[in-house]
């Protein structure tokens, strides 16, 4: 059986009041996914504290980063392997943690669609 790859892309904000957004929906129980690269900027910083931006896979925590000062954190899995998400389960942006307001984030990022 041949395998095809395909390449997504998926983008988005996650805010205080929206504070989940999927970047790639889930795919269905017969594909694959592997993340690739992407950048994940903080576009308005949390207040109050202890505010973080996350990317998750469903719910399970990929990465993390501090979310109370604007920033980009740009990542690679390499374009070889990728970092391989769960069957059809959606790879979501995340702010959440912060005491007060959540901050605003944005997310651009690519992967492979193995069937």
């Amino acid at each position: 059986m041949q395998q095809r790859y395909n390449l997504l892309s998926g983008a988005g904000t996650a805010a205080n009041g929206a504070a989940t957004t999927a970047l790639i929906a889930a795919q269905g129980a017969a594909t694959n996914i592997r993340l690739i690269s992407g950048v994940v900027s903080v576009t308005l910083a949390a207040t109050g504290g202890g505010g973080v931006v996350s990317l998750k896979d469903g719910t399970t925590l990929i990465m993390r980063w501090d979310a109370n000062a604007v920033g980009s954190f740009p990542f690679t899995f390499g374009e070889a392997t990728g970092y391989p998400l769960s069957a059809n389960s959606a790879l979501n942006l995340v702010v959440e943690s912060a005491v007060t307001n959540q901050a605003t984030a944005y997310a651009a990022l690519t992967a492979y669609l193995i069937k």
